[in-house]
């Protein structure tokens, strides 16, 4: 370096540089002609240096293997040879920047981290602070204020979601304190290179400093870091540059594995290294950079602060409204007909309604004139503005009516929108739009022809399902409301499912239905949901009525009225049994039972008890407590002095008198100067629940108790509360009423019902409902375990079930139950109030005679109204039902027949009326019909007292040729028709397909046999069949990303079928598409597929083909074909499109127009034909016939002279279909006046008439007869 620096041409080397470039140069300079030179030669000079150290023989040895060792390449290696002057022809610009940025481009791992923690903090925690508070709250009372927040939510994702945000907020602090370290501390405000210091961030750290607001200089520590990564922001860390350890670990073993090895496989110190740069900044390019935009700006937003709102009238009607139009009295005549239509009309219509009589009334009276007795639409076309109200009347379904009646009417109008108003408290007016007119129709067609309008067939679950699902989404909706605001002008469906409501009713919501929308959309759903209420009722009220009259044919209707619950709720009745339920019938009335039974030869059991099940409205219930119905009750300011009783385990009481601050150490002295043990004893209030008076912390809610008694603890009572996820433990006395239990928790935990049309119920373990029961007589599993009682939330539609089981002597007991209580839970109950019967109990369906499943919910049995026997479990047995892979498993009677146990099973896409039965796993003999009738305990059990039932479905197939029948038997689900071919015994060694009289489609080999829906089958061989491919013309334009898609259909069908055949195999519509052959000419609908030959090739096109050619076969008793084509199309392309068709040849058949020999050149359009319809004839024009039998088949070839005798039985193969076209296979011979002459394959047409008819020929159309038969081996 001393050197270079004396030598005076190297004027690159100078103490300092004035500017950049030339320290570039002098850089540049020093890598090529002072370092890479020495670096080249480095081994050597080592070597050297390390001889003249060497000192023994022994150390010269130990360097020399030392030299040999191979090297251990290294990054460093790579990075060093980048730079190679060598290398210099290469361009690495990009892979020399990114090696240079991998200490800042490593930090990138924390941008997603940082995303989520921004998108936190300004989406979900968007709109919880006020403006005026944000510098007083820290991150910590941001995240507690959400949480309690998204607890209130009944949603289960919007509860759930407040687990995740602590570990995201914790997170984003260690990504931002990781940046502070990487950067000393320092960060820049913007663009320029001038930087600031910043701190680290806790979550005791002030919110402002982390969100973006209005003034740019302030906080926005978040964003400040991402603006200066390179980011593009995406959900779940896709699309995201960003290299955290493992890929900066694996970017260094990519460059050293990179390293291109010779024949050298173990390089020396001395091995020049040589790496495949240009790859590697490929792949870095390919997975880091390429799909990766610069892009943070979709994701930037001002934090929105917490408005609190303003309540609000839904609809403004003023205190003019409280009164009439003010018209005189000559528009207040009484109404004629009622206008019931107002109450199913939606609120916004009523409104803008209303709104355009109020300027009809204000037009009358600025008019001055009396128009009382013109019709509305009569005096609206009256006046000049006519045109636009009169439209607003019919789209807001203004009915015309006379002005006189119009103070009426608009009294009528305002009083239904007044019922609305609850509906519309506090909802922001950014909510509020209407949906526009044409998706306000869409959407009522949509629920009328999905909702509405569709028969259930008293299918009462389904309706209501559509009830709970609409309810539900009513629920979901109202719980995002703050989203929906903030997204007023996006797709309500798209975000609600972006926040994972999954609901079917929202899937038929169209995506045009705005956030803006949700009032006009909750009053459509709300109108939809009150008429499905009312057809569920009316459908509940016909099947009891129904089963009433069934039951006792005698009782009058006033009698059923008055006992029946859903005619009460739904008339009005003033009549309140509630302990109403239905006489079971017993004694003589059993005897007539099973005198019908015998002469119906119903199964025979014996009826240990009996339970009526009735479907009956929640609202007939008494809600459990008084706060179902308002909110949690306020605490009034205890008095400074408060007076209390206590009584002791005694019985004695005494009265105290303290500052109520001081009551919990009253009753504390109280037990410590009577020395009670706290372990023995305890306090519980007036209501008789336990009050821990031990923690002064631990202060209830709930109204302070005057009254209060000494207890011993063992007589306490556990209760566990279950309302969701949450649990709330309470003990009481066992003489403690729900009522005040239920109150004091309300009151505790402050809850809050979502709806007024909502009420909490109460359930015990075996789901049923409790109504005011004191808490001893409550079921629970064990004496030592507490009572579960599980709280739901229920709206005022839901139907419960009312269970009365009456024993064999007359006792009665009713419970009712929650519709999904399974039938093991109603047997745990039965063994609570009849515990005399001690064997286990099923219960048996009269209606349809079979076990209920104990595993099936009662709302799932579709009972509305029904008597079930007990039955002793030992009358019954287990079946098993099995075809294949499904297996129906079933409890039935002993008694029962194998006849009535078939009669209620349902198995998919089979009718077990044309299905037999064998007993056993293997046995394969068929129960005849008299088995039938046996019972089922006549057969075997296994070892388990389980009967195996297998299923076998009878398969005929008859051979097409020789109409011959072979029967089978289907004993499994899975068959396919390629396994069905290879059970069957057939001598033909052919391919043979599989298809049946009810379609022309021959059956693919991978298809399920029971999915064909037959048991009927026609076996084919190949020559009776042909394959068909059909190409969509859409596809032809395909690019080749594409090329994984299927673009051509191959099916085969029998040579029978017709181009109609296909086009209805394939759904496709003749009108608007068309199969197109051999690109110019599509086939008539009639056409046979014998016309083509195997395989045919279609495109599906929607270019319909205007004219029409109809070719007549004059020599095929007149036997003509149809196709459309192009105006263009010559006659020389008809003539060979004829000869295809008819398989003919060309060359013995001229075509004829009008009975003249039309020449080939002319094309159609020469014609000149109006309607584009043209008819031909075909004639043939040789002058000798060959008739040719085969198997009973004939057909006659057009011959000339010279054709040869092999020629004529190649021509007849092919115009007879037979697959076998070996010519040398076949004999011909010649029939001629009852002789039968084999003739020689060389022998031609002329020699054959040569000696027939020696020199004299005929002169009309010669005919020679032959017979084709196939040589036998």
């Amino acid at each position: 370096m001393a050197y270079l620096t004396v030598d005076q041409r190297n004027s690159w080397i100078k103490p300092t540089y004035r500017d950049f470039q030339s320290k570039l140069n002098a850089e540049k300079n020093y890598q090529n002609e002072v370092f890479y030179p020495i670096y080249h030669q480095l081994a050597e000079y080592k070597t050297y240096v390390d001889r003249l150290q060497l000192q023994s023989q022994i150390q010269f040895d130990l360097q020399q293997y030392i030299s040999q060792i191979p090297v251990n390449v290294q990054t460093i290696h790579f990075k060093t040879e980048m730079y190679n002057p060598k290398n210099a022809h290469l361009s690495l610009r990009v892979l020399q920047q990114f090696i240079d940025s991998a200490e800042f481009l490593s930090m990138t791992k924390h941008i997603y981290e940082l995303s989520r923690f921004y998108l936190l903090l300004h989406q979900t925690y968007a709109q919880l602070i006020e403006r005026e508070k944000v510098w007083d709250i820290t991150l910590k009372e941001l995240h507690d204020r959400a949480k309690e927040h998204l607890s209130n939510f009944t949603c289960w994702h919007r509860r759930n979601e407040a687990k995740n945000h602590m570990d995201i907020i914790t997170k984003g602090i260690e990504a931002v304190n990781a940046y502070h370290t990487f950067t000393n501390g320092l960060i820049r405000p913007g663009p320029c290179d001038e930087t600031q210091r910043f701190t680290e961030i806790s979550l005791s750290t002030p919110v402002p400093y982390l969100i973006t607001n209005e003034n740019p200089d302030e906080g926005d520590i978040i964003m400040r870091i991402l603006r200066i990564s390179i980011i593009q922001i995406a959900l779940y860390n896709t699309g995201v540059i960003t290299l955290n350890d493992a890929d900066c670990s694996w970017i260094n073993k990519i460059f050293s594995a990179s390293l291109i090895r010779g024949k050298e496989y173990f390089l020396k110190p001395d091995t020049p290294f040589n790496f495949d740069f240009v790859y590697i900044q490929s792949y870095i390019i390919r997975t880091y950079l390429l799909l990766c935009h610069i892009n943070y700006k979709h994701i930037v937003q001002k934090y929105q602060f917490y408005e609190p709102r303003k309540m609000i009238r839904a609809m403004t009607l003023n205190d003019n409204d409280d009164e009439s139009f003010d018209l005189n009295e000559n528009y207040s005549m009484p109404l004629e007909h009622e206008w019931n239509h107002l109450n199913d009309m939606l609120i916004d219509k009523l409104y803008h309604g209303y709104n355009l009589l109020k300027q009809i009334a204000r037009i009358i009276k600025e008019e001055q004139n009396d128009s009382f007795s013109l019709s509305i639409y009569e005096f609206i076309q009256s006046i000049p503005e006519n045109e636009s109200i009169m439209q607003q009347l019919i789209h807001n379904q203004v009915r015309d009516f006379k002005l006189c009646h119009l103070n009426h009417i608009g009294k009528l109008y305002r009083d239904l929108i007044r019922n609305f108003e609850y509906s519309f408290v506090n909802i922001p007016d950014l909510l509020r739009i209407p949906i526009d007119a044409d998706l306000s129709n869409k959407l009522q067609q949509i629920f009328e022809r999905e909702l509405i309008n569709i028969s259930y067939n008293e299918n009462i679950d389904v309706l209501q399902s559509h009830i709970q699902q609409i309810n539900q989404l009513l629920d979901d909706l109202k719980s995002i409301e703050d989203i929906l605001l903030r997204q007023s002008t996006e797709s309500l469906r798209s975000i609600s499912e972006n926040m994972r409501i999954n609901n079917e009713i929202l899937m038929l919501i169209p995506k045009e239905i705005k956030c803006e929308n949700y009032i006009s959309l909750s009053i459509y759903l709300n109108q939809v949901k009150s008429i499905l209420q009312e057809r569920k009722i009316n459908i509940e009220e016909k099947a009891a009525h129904l089963w009433q009259e069934n039951f006792d044919s005698n009782r009058n209707e006033q009698d059923i009225i008055g006992k029946n619950r859903y005619h009460r709720h739904l008339h009005g009745n003033d009549i309140t049994d509630s302990t109403y339920s239905n006489n079971i019938s017993n004694g003589d009335e059993s005897d007539n039972e099973d005198d019908i039974g015998n002469e119906t030869d119903s199964p025979k059991y014996s009826s240990l008890f009996q339970l009526y099940v009735n479907a009956i409205p929640i609202t007939s219930k008494q809600p459990i407590s008084d706060a179902n119905h308002q909110q949690p009750q306020k605490i009034e300011p205890m008095k400074k002095v408060q007076t209390f009783v206590i009584e002791h385990p005694n019985g004695k009481s005494e009265s105290k008198m303290c500052k109520s601050d001081r009551l919990y150490e009253e009753l504390r002295r109280v037990f410590n100067n009577k020395k009670y043990d706290l372990n023995t004893y305890v306090l519980v209030d007036n209501n008789k629940i336990l009050f821990n008076f031990t923690n002064n912390n631990n202060h209830s809610s709930s109204p302070v108790s005057w009254k209060y008694f000494i207890v011993e603890k063992t007589v306490l009572i556990s209760i566990q509360f279950h309302l969701g996820l949450q649990q709330f433990n309470y003990s009481t006395m066992p003489d403690c009423t729900l009522g005040p239990l239920m109150d004091h928790l309300i009151n505790d935990h402050n809850l809050k019902l979502t709806s007024p049309n909502h009420r909490y119920c109460l359930y015990d373990e075996t789901r049923r409902y409790i109504d005011g029961e004191n808490i001893g007589d409550l079921h629970r599993m064990h004496r030592a375990l507490p009572v579960i009682i599980h709280i739901q939330e229920q709206d005022d539609s839901t139907i419960l079930y009312e269970v009365t089981l009456t024993s064999n002597q007359g006792e009665k007991k009713t419970a009712v139950f929650h519709p999904v209580t399974e039938w093991q839970q109603i047997e745990i109950w039965r063994k609570l109030v009849l515990p005399e019967i001690e064997s286990l109990c099923v219960f048996w369906n009269r209606d349809n005679e079979t076990i209920v499943d104990e595993h099936q919910s009662i709302a799932s049995s579709e009972i509305t109204a029904t008597t079930l026997d007990g039955i002793a479990l030992d009358q019954t047995l287990h079946v098993i039902l099995f075809f294949g892979t499904d297996t129906q498993h079933i409890l039935t009677l002993k008694s029962i027949t194998i006849e009535q146990l078939l009669k209620d099973q349902h198995f998919p896409n089979l009718n077990l009326n044309n299905c037999c039965l064998a007993v056993g796993d293997t046995n394969d003999q068929i129960l005849s019909k008299d088995d039938y009738r046996k019972q089922v305990d006549a057969y075997p059990c296994d070892d388990s007292g389980t009967i195996h039932f297998r299923i076998l479905i009878p398969i005929k197939i008859r051979k097409n040729n020789d109409k011959q029948d072979m029967k089978t038997y289907l004993k499994n689900n899975t068959t396919t028709v390629e396994q069905l071919l290879q059970q069957i015994d057939i001598s033909d060694n052919g391919n043979l397909y599989l298809t049946s009289n009810d379609t022309q489609r021959i059956f693919q080999n991978n298809e399920n046999l029971i999915n064909l829906n037959t048991q009927n089958f026609l076996l084919l061989e190949e020559n009776e069949t042909c394959v068909v491919s059909i190409e969509n013309e859409a596809n032809q334009s395909m690019t080749d990303k594409n090329d994984n898609i299927n673009k051509v259909v191959h099916q085969r069908f029998r040579t029978s079928a017709t181009i109609g055949d296909i086009m209805k195999e394939n759904n496709i519509d003749y009108g608007n598409q068309q199969l197109l052959h051999e690109n110019d000419f599509v086939p008539a609908q009639s056409t046979p597929l014998s016309c083509f030959t195997s395989p045919i090739h279609f495109q599906l096109v929607k270019t319909i083909l205007p004219s029409i050619v109809t070719i007549i076969n004059t020599d095929d008793n007149n036997y003509s074909l149809t196709f459309y084509c192009t105006p263009s199309m010559s006659i020389e392309r008809i003539l060979e499109i004829a000869c295809q068709l008819f398989q003919i040849r060309k060359k013995y058949y001229s075509l004829y127009y009008s009975g003249s020999n039309i020449d080939e050149g002319i094309v159609l359009e020469d014609l000149d034909i109006a309607d584009n319809k043209f008819e031909f004839q075909l004639k043939c024009t040789a002058t000798i016939k060959c008739f040719i039998s085969y198997m009973n088949r004939t057909t006659i070839l057009p011959c000339h002279e010279e054709m040869q005798v092999l020629e004529i039985v190649e021509y007849a193969l092919e115009s007879l279909h037979i697959e076998d076209r070996d010519i040398d296979s076949y004999e011909l011979f010649l029939i001629h006046n009852d002789n039968r002459t084999q003739v020689g394959g060389d022998l031609t047409i002329e020699d054959l008439l040569t000696i027939l008819h020696d020199e004299t020929r005929p002169a009309e159309i010669l005919t020679l007869k032959f017979e084709l038969e196939k040589r036998q081996d």
